[in-house]
């Protein structure tokens, strides 16, 4: 077989290259949500969280430190979403948490969210509010 006939055959073939794609258990990402200002309400996604093998979540906290986690299999689950931060002054540090259930094409967030504040003399507080917004959701299949 001559060169030519090889690579128009073989290499450029599509079905090839989606074979060789399947064999290398390539993911492809796909926006399901983004709202760059972020929210703290229900979050719909354009497609079921079940189609995918993980979802990659992206968030940030009411003072714009922002986060992500990976969460495989996510479907039906319950994810916790964090930041921590601490002041320039080092006089106090915080944890910000919320609690989410990943349900078909929504993720709803629960009513376990909240924020530590830990201040250096020993004291600390703790707050129910909403402290976490989601700002962009992205799915990954193989």
């Amino acid at each position: 077989m001559a060169i030519s006939e090889f690579v128009s055959t073989e290499l450029v073939s599509r079905a090839n290259i989606n074979n060789r794609i399947t064999q290398a258990n390539l993911c492809f990402p796909v926006s399901l949500y983004n709202n760059a200002s972020g929210t703290s309400g229900t979050v719909p996604l354009s497609d079921s969280a079940a189609n995918y093998n993980y979802l990659e979540i992206y968030f940030k906290d009411n003072d714009d430190i922002y986060n992500s986690i990976k969460a495989y299999n996510s479907n039906g689950k319950k994810l916790s979403l964090i930041t921590i931060a601490t002041a320039s002054t080092a006089t106090r540090g915080w944890i910000k948490n919320a609690s989410v259930s990943v349900s078909g094409s929504t993720i709803t967030f629960e009513a376990e969210k909240g924020q530590l504040t830990i201040i250096n003399n020993g004291n600390s507080t703790i707050g129910n509010g909403d402290y976490i917004l989601i700002c962009s959701v992205i799915g990954y299949k193989y």
